[in-house]
């Protein structure tokens, strides 16, 4: 497994970049990745602390930012409007609050307001991600070939505006990283979560038009709305395209960061009791032992196969250690 592609947005919900070469810190993420962020007059905004995408301008409000062209030398970001503006180009400091307030008032002149609130450009040195603990988001473009292949839909995996583009890791193999330690160089990655999708990933990165229904093409082949897996940098490091991805552990030093939710991930069937009446018993064991925090009898687990692509199957008993479900031959 290794990097394929590595991509970087300096303003949150604008386009990325390419990068082939980048910094990546402790409890942050790409160096310049979502170094500041456009309010949506939703709510007041303080500058230099983490708020939820919800505040802010974004893709998935506001469909016509993939239009925007931006770039960056970090700490200077220089952005430009959609062409049809005839705009010319604004370069600032992410370090200088005369220049957050002269590029926030550019934005202004072409983003429509979304609320009552003064609108600012706010800085976070974190990084303003979506997850407020996962600073690195990892798309597999063999998943997004999978959706593409059964939905008949173009998915360009940058739809999906992750950070790292991997190859070497079959389809839907990511979900099993989870409560993993990656090494990358010297970086040392604790892989957290799925991603639930929005409709973001409805904008083709190509045209800038939207084409499709991301979450929706997920949903109806897949089952649910999943794709791509966060992480949080636990050592600080180099990334470099073409390096190596090394599973080194459990994130035994960073569980806290592994929240329990409704989310893909690998069962092993570990029983199966055939009954007279042409039902099979499966008891299937979940590696992180979530089943009877969401589950009980009578809900239906969606279960992944090849063909079909997912099926709903009865739960009749569930435990801490994973759940029994009924087949029917």
């Amino acid at each position: 497994m290794k990097i394929a592609q590595m991509f970087r947005f300096p303003i949150k919900g604008l386009p990325g970049e390419v990068v082939t070469s980048v910094d990546i810190s402790k409890g942050k993420g790409l160096e310049g990745d979502r170094r500041v962020a456009f309010g949506n007059g939703t709510t007041e905004l303080g500058n230099g602390e983490w708020e939820s995408c919800l505040s802010f301008t974004i893709l998935k409000n506001n469909k016509s930012l993939q239009k925007w062209e931006v770039h960056s030398e970090p700490p200077l970001i220089t952005m430009t409007a959609p062409a049809a503006n005839c705009a010319q180009p604004l370069t600032f400091d992410v370090g200088n609050q005369r220049d957050l307030d002269e590029a926030g008032a550019y934005l202004s002149r072409f983003l429509p307001p979304q609320g009552p609130n003064p609108r600012k450009l706010v800085s976070a040195p974190q990084g303003m991600f979506d997850s407020r603990l996962s600073g690195v988001s990892i798309i597999n473009p063999n998943t997004v070939a999978e959706l593409s292949r059964v939905s008949g839909a173009d998915m360009d995996p940058r739809r999906f505006r992750g950070n790292l583009l991997v190859e070497g890791l079959p389809a839907f193999a990511e979900y099993g990283l989870i409560g993993k330690v990656l090494r990358i160089g010297k970086a040392r990655i604790a892989i957290t979560k799925s991603i639930a999708r929005c409709s973001a990933t409805s904008v083709n990165p190509h045209t800038t038009e939207v084409d499709t229904n991301g979450p929706r093409l997920l949903a109806t082949h897949f089952g649910h709305i999943h794709c791509g897996i966060y992480g949080t940098v636990l050592e600080s490091g180099k990334l470099e395209t073409g390096a190596s991805i090394e599973i080194v552990g459990e994130a035994n030093d960073a569980e806290d960061l592994v929240p329990v939710k409704l989310s893909p991930r690998f069962m092993t069937v570990v029983r199966k009791d055939n009954y007279d009446t042409g039902v099979a018993e499966l008891l299937l064991q979940d590696p992180f032992k979530w089943m009877q925090k969401e589950y009980e009898p009578g809900m239906h687990l969606r279960i992944h196969l090849p063909d079909p692509l997912w099926r709903n199957y009865t739960i009749t008993s569930v435990d801490d250690q994973g759940a029994s479900i009924a087949v029917r031959i």
